[in-house]
């Protein structure tokens, strides 16, 4: 049986998109973000490192909807912005 996932979100909207869902859920795995229609979130997630933001990884095991379980997958966790100094001012 073929997944087929939501039309993608267009790539210049994937950063903002991904950047606020990361920040309300504090998390998202692959297997999340490529249900909500972003084509690859490993790519999206690189850019906002590159743009300062602190996300880390986790691997986890997750199961889809099937009950199918997808091991060692990425869970990306928002961390920091690029303006966020970590200690109080």
């Amino acid at each position: 049986m073929k997944t087929t996932y939501p039309r993608q979100i267009k790539e210049t909207n994937q950063i903002d998109f991904v950047l606020t869902y990361l920040k309300r859920k504090d998390s998202a795995t692959t297997y999340e973000l490529k249900e909500l229609g972003i084509g690859a979130p490993a790519a999206v997630i690189k850019r906002l490192r590159d743009a300062g933001y602190e996300i880390a990884t986790n691997r986890v095991d997750v199961k889809n909807a099937n009950g199918l379980v997808h091991r060692n997958m990425a869970e990306y966790i928002f961390v920091a912005g690029p303006s966020d100094s970590g200690g109080a001012k």
